[in-house]
């Protein structure tokens, strides 16, 4: 007999053998039937992608911000500027008939702009209790799906004021924000907070 032959034969000689076996199909069918009678879990099924994250970029750097944080992304042709501001400070814009400050990310972040700031401006709007901020992109990427599982701890090497907006970084060394940590930064707040 062929190679040929003997292959085409097995898988004839392993159906025979199934149908001779009655009691194992019967316990293959039931088994079956009980995996395919359980509930489906929804949470299960977004458990590998529970975040959906908006990524952008700041200067050199990729950011992101979970959607959950994300108030709005809104093309500006004008940022009001505001007199004796900090430098990270590029202006005001309104949102949804509110005022909202527009920070730099880069410059809040202490980092040399490599490329000018351009207008109209693409501003990224991020939210917390009552509180919004925008943040200027360089350009604007794509949402992807994120498992917090998958962020990796930021490195202590990173200044302060960085660990404490950050959440963490995914493997291809997207920075994720902390978008409440930085609505509510000492740094952007006058007054109480």
């Amino acid at each position: 007999m062929t190679r040929s032959q003997n292959l085409l034969r097995e898988p004839d000689d392993m159906v025979m053998a199934f149908r001779k076996d009655a009691k194992r199909q019967r316990e293959i069918l039931r088994e079956r039937a009980i995996q395919l009678s359980q509930p489906v879990v929804l949470a299960d099924l977004l458990e590998e992608s529970a975040w959906q994250i908006v990524c952008f970029r700041a200067g050199e750097t990729t950011y992101a911000v979970p959607l959950g944080e994300l108030r709005d992304i809104q093309r500006v042709d004008h940022l009001a500027t505001v007199p004796c501001s900090p430098k990270f400070v590029l202006g005001l814009v309104q949102v949804h008939r509110e005022i909202t400050a527009v920070i730099d990310l880069v410059d809040f972040l202490g980092f040399r702009r490599s490329v000018p700031i351009l207008q109209p401006a693409t501003v990224v709007v991020v939210t917390s209790a009552e509180r919004s901020l925008g943040i200027y992109c360089d350009e604007l990427y794509d949402v992807i799906a994120l498992s917090e599982h998958e962020l990796i701890h930021p490195p202590a090497t990173l200044a302060p004021i960085e660990l404490d907006i950050t959440r963490g970084l995914t493997a291809d060394r997207i920075v994720v924000l902390d978008a409440p940590a930085l609505v509510q930064h000492r740094q952007l707040t006058l007054g109480p907070s």
